[in-house]
């Protein structure tokens, strides 16, 4: 079941066509006629990769915040059980942007 989370090939469809066109250009000749089509090609591909909208979230920071929202809730629920006598926030890791 975990085995497909990862080992996705996390490339889409548009890198897999910019690595053809990159893999054709390796085997043509500099001087082939069909070179200069091929170069155009990779490059208005990798223009229309700069317009895909990036993911949304990554799991890294999905994982951090997780992890900072559990250690805050953990501290509260303590603080409210027993009696602290410093404050204990400054284990909370700070998120990064």
């Amino acid at each position: 079941m975990f085995k497909n989370w990862f080992n996705r090939d996390k490339r889409t469809e548009l890198d897999k066509r910019i690595d053809e066109g990159l893999g054709e250009l390796s085997n043509l000749s500099i001087t082939s006629e069909n070179y200069d089509q091929a170069a155009k090609n990779v490059e208005i591909l990798c223009k229309a990769r700069s317009y895909e909208k990036p993911r949304k979230v990554s799991p890294d920071a999905l994982l951090s915040a997780i992890v900072s929202v559990g250690s805050i809730v953990l501290i509260l629920g303590y603080e409210q059980a027993h009696v602290i006598t410093s404050k204990a926030f400054h284990f909370i890791p700070r998120g990064r942007v």
